[in-house]
């Protein structure tokens, strides 16, 4: 690739050879919803959080008494609102996402409504 860069000064271009062009993407995006409905009617039965090209990700779940009921990860990246098999009730559930390779660490919130 040649490309012409025109110096004002010099009054005369300037010829640049550019060997090889590498680009990296970091691009990365997560989105955890704060809310889901796991009463089996076919919509939003599962929380599922958006991860976009991170690896290594870990997401806990806990209940108003610090239990974690469920952990998410790259390998299991949904959960249907059970502990032990057993269906939660409603209430508000925390969070907290961890991907150490972008050095995240959110704490949030869900909602269960059955």
């Amino acid at each position: 690739l040649i490309m012409k860069e025109y110096d004002p000064w010099l009054a005369e271009g300037i010829y640049l050879f550019v060997d090889g062009i590498s680009t990296a993407e970091a691009d990365f995006s997560y989105s955890i919803p704060n809310i889901f409905t796991p009463n089996e009617d076919g919509k939003n039965d599962a929380f599922t959080p958006k991860i976009i090209n991170m690896e290594n990700w870990t997401l806990n779940i806990f209940n108003r008494w610090g239990i974690n009921v469920a952990l998410l990860n790259n390998e299991k990246d949904q959960w249907d609102g059970r502990y032990k098999n057993n269906k939660l009730s409603d209430g508000v559930y925390y969070y907290i996402f961890d991907a150490p390779q972008f050095s995240i660490i959110e704490k949030g919130f869900i909602q269960i409504f059955n």
